[in-house]
């Protein structure tokens, strides 16, 4: 069974570097090509104010603010998804055979997915 799981880890590994390498930069290098300047969107900041976003959204101006949402409906909500399968199957590929306290611990990538959507 465990063999399984390292094969099925393979799938969300991958798929989050993919993410990671081509979708993301991709889609910045079209904002920033857009705006004329570099830009840290809202997504890689811990928190930002509602002056921030609105300025940001002015400045990236109408193609760029279509570009970020395309970004936003296409890869930022499928990256949860590779995210927490990924680390799901990590727990359960480390975690004791035998079942203890802990046990639940696994499912906490799934509920990180789902404060990432809200």
């Amino acid at each position: 069974m465990r063999r399984y799981l390292l094969l099925w880890l393979v799938l969300p590994a991958g798929a989050m570097f993919f993410f990671n390498t081509y979708v993301f930069p991709s889609f910045m290098q079209q904002i920033e090509a857009v705006a004329g300047q570099q830009y840290r969107l809202p997504d890689v900041h811990l928190m930002y104010s509602t002056g921030e976003l609105r300025q940001l959204l002015q400045n990236l101006g109408s193609e760029g603010r279509s570009i970020y949402r395309q970004m936003i409906l296409q890869a930022d909500l499928l990256y949860p998804l590779c995210y927490s399968f990924f680390f799901y199957l990590l727990l359960q590929l480390l975690s004791p055979r035998e079942k203890t306290k802990y046990r639940h611990w696994k499912f906490l990538p799934f509920a990180a997915a789902f404060f990432d959507y809200l």
